[in-house]
Order: C-alpha cells, then sequence, then structure tokens
C-alpha cells in the first residue's frame, strides 16, 4: 500500500504512467521498495542494540528476530 503511494508520488511529479518508466524513476532516485527499507532498518537496530547489555534489550539480543 505505501508502495503505491510512492508509486503515484513519482506518477504525478514525473508525468509518466507506465511501470517500467516508474520503477526506473524509483531506482535512479534511490525510492526504496518499503519492506527492503524496512529489513535494512531492522537489521540495523538489531545490529546496535545487540552491544547494549540493558535488561530492557535483553530479548532482541537473545533471540534472532530474522
Amino acid at each position: 500500500m505505501l508502495n503505491n503511494l510512492k508509486n503515484r508520488a513519482v506518477y504525478r511529479i514525473f508525468n509518466v504512467s507506465d511501470k517500467g518508466s516508474i520503477a526506473d524513476i524509483r531506482h535512479f532516485v534511490g525510492l526504496q521498495d518499503i519492506e527492503v527499507l524496512y529489513k535494512q532498518r531492522l537489521a540495523n537496530f538489531v545490529k546496535k542494540t545487540s552491544t547494549l547489555e540493558h535488561p530492557v534489550l535483553q530479548p532482541f539480543n537473545s533471540e534472532c528476530i530474522f
């Protein structure tokens, strides 16, 4: 659903309706797919919290979310 919002914004800004053109523009501008962005940010979060020793963050450190 969020990807459709990005596609609609590209459509309106660049006035293109072809799916291939929209995908190319998103690639060149750096508008990543929401799922890819989510996985990258989750991996960064887990990586940063794995070194912390606060008791609240221990569940994140002990089990793999992926």
